[in-house]
């Protein structure tokens, strides 16, 4: 009697054992677990991903890269069609997700902290004080912003080079020819209005350095391309 029941609970674990370990459920926890890691990582992500760090980035880059090559993995296996269908919905996440964060490796005109301020301030006719003590925090990324798109670019393609001089020559052209003249209307103070200027002007040297760099490195591609 003791043996039969020993025997039963014995075979009750096996089938436990094996329906917590089928192929089914894994991918099930599979799925659950990566969407868990990317969500977490997606809601610490800065508001500008493109000042996402070089480590982080990284990083990043590599939880996807294996992701994607598990959710292929799991995708040649026979499991069931309803968790397939989860599988690549997820993996086409990632892959979205892994485009945008390459991008910042290949292409200069991810960076253009010209446009983000033209997206920020260009439809408002005045600057309120809280725009103000914004725009003075948004200038003052300039230099990190820059030094840290340096960083990651690590294959360039001349052409999106080229998109980028373009596109922070019109980036330049807001702040002088557009933030400038609403700084000026403002109620503030001269000095006020000089020490914005000159963030504002610190910000354009950056751009134009960077504009620089894009020039001569479309120009070092093209000539390497020729040999």
């Amino acid at each position: 009697m003791k043996f039969s029941h020993l025997l039963q609970l014995l075979i009750l674990l096996v089938i436990a054992s094996s329906f917590s370990c089928s192929p089914n459920q894994s991918a099930q926890n599979w799925v659950r677990k990566t969407e868990h890691q990317w969500s977490s990582w997606e809601k610490n992500q800065p508001q500008w991903l493109e000042t996402l760090d070089t480590s982080t980035l990284q990083k990043q880059l590599a939880f996807l890269t294996m992701a994607q090559q598990k959710a292929q993995k799991w995708l040649d296996r026979p499991i069931d069609t309803a968790i397939k269908i989860n599988i690549e919905n997820l993996h086409s996440r990632l892959n979205l997700a892994k485009n945008r964060l390459e991008r910042q490796q290949i292409d200069p005109s991810v960076y253009n902290l010209g446009l983000r301020l033209q997206t920020l301030y260009l439809a408002q006719t005045t600057l309120e004080k809280t725009d103000l003590k914004k725009l003075a925090v948004d200038l003052d990324q300039a230099g990190r912003y820059y030094i840290l798109a340096r960083q990651k670019l690590k294959k360039p393609i001349a052409e999106s080079c080229d998109s980028a001089v373009h596109q922070h020559i019109t980036g330049i052209t807001f702040l002088l020819a557009r933030l400038s003249p609403k700084l000026d209307s403002t109620k503030l103070p001269k000095e006020k209005k000089a020490f914005l200027q000159k963030k504002i002007d610190r910000a354009c040297f950056y751009m134009k350095d960077y504009l620089a760099w894009c020039r001569s490195m479309a120009f070092e591609l093209r000539d390497s391309a020729r040999y």
